[in-house]
């Protein structure tokens, strides 16, 4: 049966912390299922939106996929889940610039006495 890829969004973001580990590699509909009832109540809202049955549907073939199990997978599903904004790309790379910086400073501390000195990055 073929699922809206709305659902199959909403279906992906709601399990997604639920099958990770171990749980990613079930394959069997019965242990889906079992699963899935077993956290009934924190996705009642999905689960009474979509189906109960169509839920389990959905993380079978998400699973079968092995959606859960890959970012990368996860990435060609979904990949409007994982688009950044300009604004989180610019802080990103500031954040990695400061953290170099730091590791910078440290290796440089940790050289000044020692009679090898290797420059790592120019100071900025």
């Amino acid at each position: 049966m073929a699922h809206s890829l709305a659902d199959r969004r909403r279906v992906f973001l709601a399990y997604r912390t639920v099958f990770t580990g171990p749980q990613a590699h079930i394959r069997k509909s019965k242990k889906v299922r079992e699963v899935i009832e077993h956290h009934r109540t924190s996705f009642q809202q999905l689960i009474t939106d979509v189906g109960f049955d169509k839920v389990v549907d959905i993380v079978k073939v998400l699973l079968d996929q092995c959606i859960f199990e890959s970012e990368l997978k996860a990435k060609n599903a979904f990949p409007e889940l994982f688009q950044t904004s300009p604004t989180r790309d610019v802080q990103r790379n500031e954040s990695e610039n400061n953290a170099a910086r730091s590791e910078d400073k440290a290796a440089r501390i940790c050289f000044k006495g020692s009679s090898i000195f290797i420059p790592l990055l120019p100071s900025v």
